[in-house]
Order: C-alpha cells, then sequence, then structure tokens
C-alpha cells in the first residue's frame, strides 16, 4: 500500500520522527502495520503571494464573449542564489488556452 502525507512544520530546522499509528477497522493495531515517519521542512527556492491561487471555473455560454479577468501573482526569491526558471509556451499553444 502507498501513501503520501502532507507534513507541514512548524519551523525548517525541526525535523520530526514519530509512529504512525495505522489501524485496520475491525482488526485493530498490528505490529506489522507500525511506520515510522520522518517529516523534514525545506526551505523553499522561491515565494509565491498569495500562497493558494484559485483560478475559479468560467463556464462560457456559446454564443456569449468571455470577460477577461486577472490574478496577481508575485514570485519572489528568497534566497541568495539566482533562480532561473522559465514557462512552456508550448502547453499553452497546443491547448489553446490563450
Amino acid at each position: 500500500m502507498r501513501l503520501q502525507l502532507k507534513y507541514t512544520p512548524a519551523d525548517v530546522e525541526d525535523p520530526r520522527d514519530f509512529v504512525l499509528p495505522l489501524k485496520l477497522a475491525g482488526v485493530g493495531e498490528m505490529a506489522a502495520l507500525k511506520r515510522v515517519a520522518r517529516g523534514v521542512g525545506v526551505k523553499p527556492r522561491f515565494l509565491l503571494e498569495p500562497t493558494a491561487v484559485n483560478f475559479r471555473t468560467k463556464v462560457i455560454a456559446k454564443g456569449s464573449k468571455p470577460l477577461p479577468f486577472h490574478n496577481d501573482i508575485h514570485f519572489s526569491n528568497p534566497d541568495v542564489k539566482a533562480i532561473s526558471w522559465r514557462i512552456d509556451k508550448e502547453v499553452f499553444e497546443k491547448t489553446r488556452v490563450f
């Protein structure tokens, strides 16, 4: 069984080890299911503001014009080293999103 957890640390320099309390319904605790998990926070290479972006679903009725809207998303680099990145425009051209 594969399981993915999301760990949100209070401090990036504070790794945590804990036993993951897995139980089977109707069976209870089993030694074979005990797993030690290690949570480590890492410093982000760049920051987004806002941290969560809701692009909202837009429904455009046939024959009507879509109304433009914009969302400002700010990227910043808290690191000393520069970051190089790019947006793959080919995906937009293939799907004709824009």
